[in-house]
């Protein structure tokens, strides 16, 4: 049995068919956790959808555009690139599917600790603190849905507080989790630059979280500029650009060997 874990789809169905070909995957046998954004920008994101729904040991934690998704399918509104999930019949099925996603998955292999987050974790969190803010803030979206998927929606706050009201802890804890690629000193965070390279004052997430104190090692996506590369062992970056037009990449995390394939171009 083989724990794989898979960076952004987005809807480039072909190139994930590929992709579990190359790895020999076994339904019965391995285990598949997709670390967010399984939708958007390619051409099949329903069939994305259909794929995972269709087996039971298929996991994902949920990245900004699935959170977009869900936001649509509440509003019921019009998004040319998601069409074919919005105008779906099964689109009810594919939000009861993704809305019971966790933000985080915490897994032990081979007395290896291996947290699974879309995008990062922030320097002035403790592991113990961003398991159970993961929690907390799912619980808050269960507990209020429809509108907690509106109110989680923006930029603001940008650092942490703990004086902060619920709802704003909450929207801090998915932005970490979701969106954050850069961080600066005072846990402030830059949610617009996409790039590898920081802006004066901030540094990757990943350079200033203390991989050693907490013993564990992160696998993430999100940060298609990175193309895989992190030069810290600790932290795994799979988002290798797939919807751009590069590769898909899967981690095994019984040996942390990397897998990946070309995109086909019919998903883009």
């Amino acid at each position: 049995m083989s724990t794989y874990v898979i960076g952004d789809v987005h809807g480039c169905f072909r190139t994930l068919t590929k992709l579990l070909k190359k790895l020999n995957y076994s339904a019965e046998k391995d285990e598949i956790i997709f670390i967010g954004d399984l939708v958007n920008r390619g051409r099949y994101s329903a069939e994305v959808l259909e794929f995972c729904i269709s087996h039971k040991g298929i996991n994902t934690v949920l990245g900004n555009h699935d959170i977009f998704l869900l936001k649509l399918l509440i509003e019921e509104r019009k998004y040319k690139p998601l069409k074919s999930i919005l105008s779906h019949p099964n689109r009810d099925q594919f939000y009861k599917w993704l809305i019971d996603k966790p933000l985080l998955i915490n897994k032990n292999i081979k007395n290896e600790q291996f947290l699974l987050v879309h995008a990062g974790i922030p320097f002035c969190w403790s592991i113990a603190q961003a398991v159970d803010l993961a929690e907390k803030a799912k619980d808050y979206i269960s507990d209020n849905l429809p509108i907690s998927i509106l109110n989680i929606w923006g930029n603001k706050p940008k650092t942490w507080n703990n004086n902060l009201s619920l709802e704003k802890q909450v929207r801090f804890t998915i932005n970490c989790f979701t969106r954050m690629r850069f961080i600066n000193n005072n846990g402030e965070l830059d949610l617009t630059n996409t790039s590898a390279h920081a802006t004066k004052g901030f540094r990757k997430w990943f350079d200033v979280f203390d991989f050693e104190r907490e013993n564990v090692s992160i696998v993430f996506g999100h940060w298609a500029s990175l193309n895989g590369k992190t030069k810290n062992p600790k932290a795994f970056a799979l988002d290798t650009g797939c919807v751009w037009g590069n590769r898909l990449t899967a981690l095994c995390l019984e040996d942390l060997k990397k897998i990946s394939v070309k995109v086909d171009h019919e998903d883009l």
